[in-house]
């Protein structure tokens, strides 16, 4: 387990490096850059643009540039925003909380509904309630996040009368008024943005779920279990599920990674406070510094959710060892 572990983290380490050099050189052929977006530059003298990069170390070879951010990351530190001037790392972790309710909701909502949907979709196999959940899982996956995000703006949000953007209402504080006040206002902006994370989530882990269950459930060792006596409900939830789950587990620490990003677009059309629309921000206005951080996180997120999915396979199949 130590030599696995070492390795792993030997991996982990030259794969951040790899993101961190591809992400550096493609922020440094896109067109514009911080200085185009802090002023107006066409009010300014060449000597004052030439100042101006030469604050924010721009005018630097490409090489040193990289070379002193990789040198402040090591110690913790992302370096300060070109368009705000505060620390970057203050600036995610200010929205990260935001990002974090809205997706580990989401998240746990998925895996309470597709869990069970798959199960029973594979145990009535060609059952009027397999072919329904079938259809209702090819429409979800088709449907693309941001088309079903403006449909619920304007069928729902609007006929309803729910908030369409933001995450609370101005003034509705946790130490200013009741609990329930309070939790009902962040409940009635979560509505449309959460059922947006959850309906197009919902659709692919379900149809995973169907399909790991029936390559199960048709194994001889199934076969065996059910020849010996055993319950369909025991031999479902002791024999069938466990294995099922394997290929679930490796899908869960593939999705980790989208704890932090995977509602971009949601945040962008609802103006949900999170990171996924300071990331997109931050992109627009070419601010290096914040970019390069989010996608350092984004990567660290998906080699996380990779090293949890092996350690889940032990939990789930005790046969598996490092």
């Amino acid at each position: 387990m130590a030599r696995y572990i070492l390795n792993r983290t030997i991996q982990a380490v030259l794969l951040l490096l790899g993101v961190s050099i591809i992400s550096f050189v493609i922020m440094l052929l896109a067109p514009g850059g911080p200085t185009d977006f802090l002023i107006d530059s066409s009010m300014l003298s060449g000597e004052d643009l030439a100042a101006i990069r030469t604050a924010y170390g721009l005018d630097r070879h490409e090489a040193v540039q990289y070379w002193k951010w990789v040198s402040r990351v090591v110690v913790g530190d992302f370096g300060t925003s070109f368009h705000t001037g505060r620390p970057v790392l203050e600036m995610i972790m200010e929205r990260l909380p935001a990002t974090l309710a809205l997706n580990l909701i989401g998240m746990v909502f998925i895996y309470l509904i597709a869990l069970p949907t798959g199960i029973i979709s594979a145990v009535k196999q060609y059952s009027v309630f397999d072919y329904t959940v079938t259809l209702i899982t090819f429409l979800g996956q088709a449907m693309p996040a941001f088309w079903l995000a403006l449909l619920l703006l304007y069928y729902v949000g609007l006929k309803v009368d729910l908030p369409l953007s933001g995450m609370a209402t101005y003034g509705v504080e946790f130490k200013e008024v009741a609990f329930s006040v309070w939790l009902l206002d962040r409940v009635r902006y979560m509505v449309l943005p959460l059922s947006v994370v959850v309906l197009t989530g919902l659709a692919a882990l379900t149809r995973f779920m169907r399909a790991s269950m029936l390559d199960v459930i048709h194994q001889d060792y199934i076969r065996t279990a059910r020849a010996k006596g055993l319950s369909e409900l025991r031999v479902i939830t002791r024999h069938a599920l466990r294995n099922a789950l394997l290929p679930i587990v490796t899908l869960f620490g593939l999705t980790f990674s989208v704890l932090l990003s995977g509602s971009v677009v949601i945040e962008r059309i609802f103006s949900w406070p999170g990171v996924g629309q300071l990331a997109v921000d931050s992109i627009l206005k070419r601010d290096y510094q914040v970019v390069m951080a989010f996608n350092m996180i984004g990567a660290f997120m998906v080699i996380a959710g990779s090293f949890l999915a092996d350690m889940l396979y032990v939990v789930v199949d005790p046969r598996i060892k490092y």
